[in-house]
């Protein structure tokens, strides 16, 4: 009888545990899909800078800042992709998720000089991309649409 409940309890963990990295695993595969399926730009950003703070809506004419209308990242799944800078010009991408839910993404944009960043507390539908980040002192948070 001990012997049996203790196969049925080592069952029982196994399938919840294989339940449960397969939904990660799922939800993982779903945010890259979402994420290589567009072209990227920016519809609406914030920089806080030590209390110095900006703001970009696309379509807004009362933005404080940077213009980004020329903003796009486009990403493939290879882990490379390109990024349209505000001055128009386009730079090579690397990026990679960095945690197992993918809610964090290394990002670097090789500029001159190469600007590397992480993405935090990613959100990726099909509608958007939510993220925000902290850099040497600024904290961004933004809102990326598909490109029109």
């Amino acid at each position: 009888m001990k012997t049996l409940l203790a196969t049925i309890s080592f069952l029982l963990l196994l399938i919840f545990f294989s339940c449960k990295n397969s939904n990660l695993t799922s939800t993982a595969d779903r945010k890259t899909k979402m994420l290589i399926a567009h072209s990227w730009e920016i519809e609406h950003i914030y920089f806080d800078r030590a209390g110095d703070i900006t703001e970009y809506e696309r379509g807004s004419i009362n933005n404080t800042g940077a213009n980004y209308d020329t903003v796009r990242f486009t990403f493939y799944k290879d882990g490379t992709g390109k990024n349209v800078d505000g001055n128009g010009d386009v730079h090579n991408i690397s990026w990679k998720f960095t945690t197992p839910d993918h809610d964090n993404m290394q990002l670097i944009i090789y500029q001159n000089p190469v600007y590397t960043t992480t993405w935090s507390m990613i959100d990726i539908s099909k509608k958007a991309i939510f993220q925000t980040n902290a850099n040497d002192g600024i904290l961004e948070t933004g809102k990326l649409i598909p490109t029109k």
